[in-house]
C-alpha cells in the first residue's frame, strides 16, 4: 500500500516541526522525514531524548 502526500519535509527541528503542522492545519498532507539520532560517545542516553532546542 503506499501513501502519497502534499509536502515533504525534511528535518525534525523546530520549524521542520512547526513548519508540518501549519500545513497539516491547510488540510495538506505531510511527511515529516527523520534522521535517526545517533548518541554521541559517552552519552547512551541521548539518543532516546534527542535535544530540539533552537
Amino acid at each position: 500500500m503506499s501513501k502519497s502526500f502534499d509536502v515533504c519535509i525534511r528535518g525534525d527541528g523546530v520549524v521542520g516541526r512547526a513548519l508540518a503542522l501549519l500545513l497539516a492545519r491547510e488540510r495538506l498532507r505531510v511527511a515529516l522525514v527523520t534522521q535517526p539520532h545517533s548518541a554521541p560517545t559517552g552519552q547512551p542516553d541521548a539518543a532516546a531524548h534527542p535535544d530540539v532546542r533552537a
